[in-house]
C-alpha cells in the first residue's frame, strides 16, 4: 500500500500557516493549563473518509485521514498521523474475514517530529494519499492471500493511531468500499494489470498505474515505460487509463524521457477527467511546464481552468486574488501570520501573569 499526496512544495501556504498557529495556540495552553483541565488522548476523534464508496479492482483509492479534538478541554498529544512514521496503521478487511495490518510504504511526511503537544478544542488536522493494490514480493502486503482491491467485494479500512509512549489508541471509523467487476475495455485492462502482477520478470510492477521512475532511468524503468505505453495503446477508453495518463506525463514533463510535448498532451488528458482526484496536479504540472517555458500565457490559461474546477486549491486561490487585484496571496498570508503572532504574544503575556499571581495566592 502506499499514498500519493501532495508534494512538499505544492503544500498549501494556508496548511503550512494552520500548522504553525496550532503550534503557537498548543505552547500557550501548555503554559496556562493546569493538569486537572486537560482531556486524555482516548478523547480525541480519528476518521478515516473516502470521496468514492465504489472503485473498480486495482483501482487505487484516495482516502482522507483526519485527527479531531471535539472536546471542550486542550489534550496532550500529537499530530503524527502520517502512516509511515509508525503511530498510525491501517488495517483491512475482504469480505467478512478479520481485519489485518496493510504494510504502508512511501506515505509523504509533513511532520517527522515525535513530540508532544497540547491539542486545543476544536484543533483539526488531515492528510490524505491513495491506497493501491500491492506488490508482488513480501507477505504482509497481502490480505487474506491476495492484494488489496484485487478482486471483487467489500473491503473494510479502519486506522488505530497510538500516543507517544504507546500506552493509549484511539480507533477511527470503518470505512466499506465496494471493489466492483470490471467490465468492457476496463476488464481487458484489468487482465493487463493482473498479468504484470503474476509476472516472472524481475521487475517489480506494484503500483504501475501511479508510479513514476524518478531522477534516474535504467533499464528496468525503460521497460516499465513501454509498458505503459503499451497499456495506452491497448486501452485508451479504460478508466485504468487516467491514472497512466498523469504518471508518464509527470515522466516526460520531467524530461529524463521522452519529449516535454507528448508530457503536455499526457497531462492535459489526465486533467480532463472530472472524478480523477489527481487532476488538479495534472493541471499544477501543466502550470509548471509553461512557467519553465517563460510562456506565462499558456500558464494562465490552466490556472483559468484550475480556480474554474478546483477554487478551494491554493494555488486558484492566489490566481483569483491576483485576477481581483488583491494583491498576491504570500504578501496576505504573511501579513495574517504577523497579526496572529502578535495576537498570540499579547494573550501570552497578559494571561500568563495573571494566572502565576492566582496559584501564587
Amino acid at each position: 500500500m502506499s499514498a500519493f499526496f501532495v508534494k512538499g512544495t505544492e503544500m498549501s501556504r494556508m496548511c503550512q500557516m494552520s500548522v504553525l498557529a496550532s503550534t503557537l495556540v498548543s505552547i500557550t495552553f501548555s503554559m496556562v493549563a493546569t493538569p486537572e483541565e486537560m482531556g486524555r488522548f482516548e478523547h480525541l476523534s480519528l476518521e478515516l473518509s473516502a470521496p468514492k464508496s465504489q472503485i473498480l479492482a486495482l483501482e487505487p483509492l484516495l482516502i482522507t485521514i483526519a485527527l479531531h479534538n471535539r472536546t471542550p478541554k486542550p489534550i496532550k498529544g500529537h499530530t503524527l498521523i502520517d502512516p509511515g512514521i509508525g503511530f498510525l496503521t491501517i488495517y483491512v478487511a475482504k469480505n467478512g474475514a478479520d481485519f489485518e495490518e496493510f504494510n504502508t510504504v512511501n506515505w509523504p511526511s509533513f511532520s517527522t517530529i515525535a513530540r508532544e503537544r497540547v491539542l486545543d478544542a476544536g484543533f483539526h488536522r488531515s492528510m490524505s494519499g491513495y491506497l493501491y493494490y500491492g506488490r508482488r514480493h513480501g507477505p504482509r502486503e497481502k490480505v487474506n492471500g491476495e492484494y488489496l482491491m484485487e478482486s471483487p467485494g467489500l473491503c473494510r479500512i479502519k486506522a488505530v493511531l497510538k500516543n507517544l509512549d504507546g500506552q493509549a489508541q484511539i480507533e477511527s471509523n470503518v470505512l466499506t468500499v465496494d471493489v466492483l467487476i470490471p467490465k468492457g475495455q476496463d476488464a481487458d485492462a484489468y487482465g493487463y494489470l493482473k498479468a504484470l502482477m503474476s509476472s516472472k520478470e524481475d521487475i517489480r510492477y506494484e503500483n504501475f498505474l501511479l508510479s513514476t521512475v524518478g531522477s534516474t532511468i535504467t533499464p528496468a524503468k525503460e521497460k516499465i515505460l513501454k509498458r505503459k505505453e503499451e497499456f495506452l495503446t491497448k486501452f485508451p477508453q479504460a478508466r485504468y487509463a487516467m491514472y497512466v495518463y498523469y504518471s508518464l506525463g509527470q515522466d516526460y514533463r520531467q524530461g529524463i524521457v521522452g519529449d516535454g510535448n507528448r508530457a503536455v498532451r499526457l497531462l492535459e488528458k489526465a486533467a480532463s477527467y472530472e472524478d480523477f482526484f489527481l487532476a488538479p496536479e495534472a493541471l499544477s504540472a501543466l502550470i509548471d511546464t509553461f512557467e519553465e517555458r517563460g510562456d506565462s500565457r499558456r500558464a494562465d490559461k490552466y490556472r483559468a481552468i484550475l480556480a474554474k474546477r478546483f477554487p478551494d486549491n491554493p494555488e486558484a486561490i492566489d490566481y483569483l486574488e491576483r485576477s481581483r487585484g488583491s494583491g498576491p496571496g504570500p504578501l496576505r498570508y504573511a501579513a495574517v501570520l504577523v497579526l496572529l503572532c502578535v495576537a498570540v504574544g499579547t494573550f501570552v503575556f497578559g494571561l500568563v501573569p495573571r494566572m502565576r499571581q492566582k496559584y501564587a495566592k
